[in-house]
């Protein structure tokens, strides 16, 4: 675990490391998913810091990189999470999506089973998959609690092993916790339109107090609202708002039903595409109207209002001085235990 300048959260920890066939060294690996991979900063230190002695040279992430060795689980970064004592807020899995599909869910047991002990820490998860985060937090044995002894089995150790940290457990003597953990949070990410209609819905289906997405790198506008893409026509509403008291109410509830944050930032970086200041000002409106947390993270290096180029000192378009007032917003939705 180690601090990050990711500003949504405290710090990071990378449990699912990739050891190339040929070395004896960690390292990670993913496989792009959708235009938001573009500029993976991750695959980029990936590459610089791949293992000399591994039997291929880096393939990128992609399919061929995820065949070209073994997903291993870093028990000194599990460690890491379980040590630290103040409350704060961690990144699980900034290098790679755990909730790819070559990870197997044992070894997100374990990283499960570091949140359980530590309540204290809000644990966030980001994927790109979410119909995998589904499946595993969906799961009949996971969704029936999960208890003392389950947690002993998905990290492979004894209790006495970590005698302190059991001690801090909310609820001991092998009773069920609740499941989901109420410490964890789980997202996904939303980069336009497209991807937005396909992933909320799944992933406001996944058993979990908070659900967000990282609408970043923002490369198009998204309406979290009811956008032309799944209501063409506009949402069938419940009556003309005369006939029952609705008010002219739509029957079926928003896209971004379900989600308690978003969180919104531009792309950074030399070859950044270009985001519209208006896109993000749609967002924070959208999530004025149906009461969600907005975070805005950074403006980006391509930012453009009204067709002039905004950011002129910070080139990651993370200075708030030179932000519009009204998008000042860094909101964390309040959650109860």
């Amino acid at each position: 675990m180690q601090k990050t300048s990711i500003e949504w959260c405290d710090y990071s920890v990378n449990p699912i490391k990739f050891r190339p066939f040929g070395s004896q060294f960690f390292t990670n690996m993913c496989q792009r998913r959708s235009p938001g991979c573009q500029a993976c900063y991750a695959e980029s230190i990936t590459r610089r810091f791949w293992p000399k002695t591994a039997t291929v040279s880096f393939p990128g992430y992609t399919a061929q990189g995820i065949a070209a060795g073994e997903f291993v689980v870093d028990e000194k970064q599990l460690l890491s999470v379980l040590k630290h004592k103040k409350p704060c807020k961690v990144f699980w899995g900034d290098m790679t999506d755990i909730f790819g599909e070559w990870v197997p869910f044992t070894m997100i047991d374990k990283c499960m089973a570091v949140c359980a002990l530590t309540p204290h820490i809000t644990h966030q998860f980001l994927t790109k998959r979410p119909e995998v985060m589904l499946k595993y937090f969906s799961n009949e044995i996971r969704n029936g609690g999960v208890t003392r002894g389950i947690i002993e089995e998905a990290y492979g150790r004894p209790a006495r092993f970590f005698p302190s940290a059991f001690d801090m457990l909310p609820l001991n003597n092998n009773a069920d916790m609740p499941w989901p953990l109420p410490n964890v949070w789980v997202g996904t990410s939303c980069e336009n339109q497209k991807y937005a209609d396909e992933r909320i819905p799944i992933l406001c289906q996944v058993p979990a107090k908070v659900h967000f997405i990282s609408a970043e790198p923002l490369i198009g506008d998204i309406d979290l609202g009811y956008p032309k893409t799944i209501w063409p026509n506009g949402p069938e509403m419940c009556c003309s708002g005369r006939e029952c008291g609705c008010q002219g109410m739509p029957i079926e509830p928003p896209l971004c039903y379900g989600l308690q944050l978003v969180i919104c930032g531009g792309e950074s970086g030399p070859k950044a595409r270009p985001m519209r200041y208006e896109w993000a000002e749609n967002l924070l409106n959208d999530c004025k109207r149906y009461g969600i947390s907005f975070f805005m993270k950074q403006l980006g290096s391509n930012v453009f209002q009204n067709g002039e180029h905004r950011v002129k000192r910070d080139s990651k378009g993370g200075d708030m001085s030179e932000w519009p007032h009204e998008i000042r917003v860094r909101e964390f939705p309040e959650v109860s235990a």
